[in-house]
């Protein structure tokens, strides 16, 4: 729906939809009827006469649940029982509707959460919004407490890569396979631009590149089914198919404030780097925690956490700086398969379960890292050492770590974690395992 909101909503109504988005709440029932009527006039207005509520399925695919676009409510927005799902279905407002042209007509599709009628996660967007909810928590009370401006929330980003080749699918002779792969290539970015999808496509011989640029984690994992939609829908308009073929380059992870800041990449000032030196460790926390393979921090972060760690001090405040404190030194962007980046750091292939690990042992981390700042800082200690201390903890345990595991492993052994955090019982754990 994206900017026809402001005109198919009041102003009243756009303003409760957007503070919904922002908190990463949902829909009150009075907002819900009215974004109902909205959905139904806009959409119908572009042709559509059906619903479907688009689910990301426990098995990794993605599920449609239909409905008449014209018998649409508030009430079939926030738990709907009225279509074949097994459960209740929620739209995600976060998650922008669009139309999908089919043979059968246009339709009007929204990214949901199903759910069993005691709330418990049927699909995959549910835990992945939930372990969002608890890195959020957890690290605004650490940002709180690192004497940073007041943010309300902080998201996981990702930015997701796949390779994919096309094929023919039938014998166009008017046209070079070349040809037409540029071609289509072309098409698929004016789709994806036309249905508001943050995504690049890249031409590379016989292999090409789709990359999902940096977004919410949720949102990230909506763009690639969008995108993959409609990749191979344009191509088959051009006589070939578009077959997934692995990955380019690992898919990287990192962390934003909502005002945009990104609690992963080095600053430009010395509190800054204090505060990306407390974010990065943390990653080294959970990693080394859950005995999880080794990640390459680059020889710069290395050197860096390794010299804080036998006591050395860079300047974690101006006040530190003007006394003659060591800035930072420059850390470098770069390409590795799993580890620092630069601006985040690379853990393979993602996908929405995946992504619902790392934040549930990040925000474990950033959690007991906040409770060993928050002692240093009862006893006496001033903020810039206290924060180092915790620092050079993490470091030592990254470094007697030898772990193994893959993140899915993670699941085998997290049932406590996954309680805690309020990401996943242990009924929801097992049917993942």
């Amino acid at each position: 729906m994206g900017s026809a909101q402001r005109e198919w909503l009041t102003p009243a109504g756009h303003a409760l939809l957007q503070a919904a988005i922002a908190d990463g709440r949902g829909l009150e029932p009075s907002l819900a009827d009215e974004v109902a009527r909205a959905l139904r006039g806009w959409a119908g207005s572009r042709g559509a006469t059906r619903v479907a509520f688009r689910v990301q399925t426990l098995a990794g695919g993605i599920a449609h649940y239909g409905m008449e676009l014209k018998w649409l409510t508030g009430a079939d927005l926030v738990g709907g029982l009225r279509t074949d799902a097994p459960g209740g279905l929620t739209w995600d407002p976060a998650a922008p509707a669009h139309i999908r042209v089919e043979a059968s007509g246009a339709v009007l599709c929204l990214p949901s959460v199903l759910a069993s009628g005691l709330g418990e996660a049927l699909d995959e967007r549910l835990p992945l919004l939930r372990s969002t909810d608890a890195l959020s928590g957890a690290a605004v009370r650490a940002l709180e407490l690192l004497s940073e401006d007041a943010t309300h929330r902080a998201l996981s980003t990702v930015a997701l890569t796949r390779g994919f080749a096309f094929r023919d699918a039938e014998l166009v002779a008017l046209r070079t396979f070349e040809d037409r792969s540029r071609a289509c290539l072309s098409a698929a970015e004016r789709e994806l631009a036309r249905i508001g999808v943050r995504a690049r496509l890249r031409f590379a011989g016989d292999r090409h590149e789709l990359t999902v640029l940096p977004s919410p984690a949720v949102a990230a994992t909506d763009a690639l089914g969008l995108a993959w939609d409609a990749l191979r829908d344009t191509a088959r308009r051009y006589g070939l198919s578009a077959d997934e073929v692995g990955q380019t380059r690992p898919d990287v992870w990192s962390l934003m404030t909502a005002e945009g800041g990104n609690l992963l990449a080095p600053g430009v000032t010395s509190h800054a780097n204090l505060r990306f030196l407390f974010f990065a460790a943390a990653v080294v926390r959970a990693f080394a925690a859950h005995d999880l393979r080794a990640l390459d921090l680059g020889h710069e972060l290395t050197a860096i956490l390794a010299a804080i760690a036998r006591g050395e001090l860079f300047a974690g405040s101006d006040a530190e700086l003007v006394a003659g404190a060591e800035p930072l030194p420059f850390v470098p962007g770069r390409e590795t398969a799993a580890g620092f980046t630069g601006a985040g750091f690379a853990l393979g292939r993602l996908d929405a379960l995946t992504m619902t690990i790392v934040n549930t042992v990040m925000a474990e981390a950033i959690a007991t890292q906040t409770r060993m700042l928050r002692g240093w800082l009862q006893v006496g200690e001033d903020l810039e050492p206290a924060v180092r201390e915790v620092v050079a903890d993490a470091y030592r345990r990254h470094q007697a770590a030898a772990g193994d595991r893959t993140l899915r492993d993670v699941l085998v052994t997290g049932e406590r974690l996954f309680a805690e955090q309020g990401v996943m019982s242990a009924r929801e754990l097992a049917a993942r395992s």
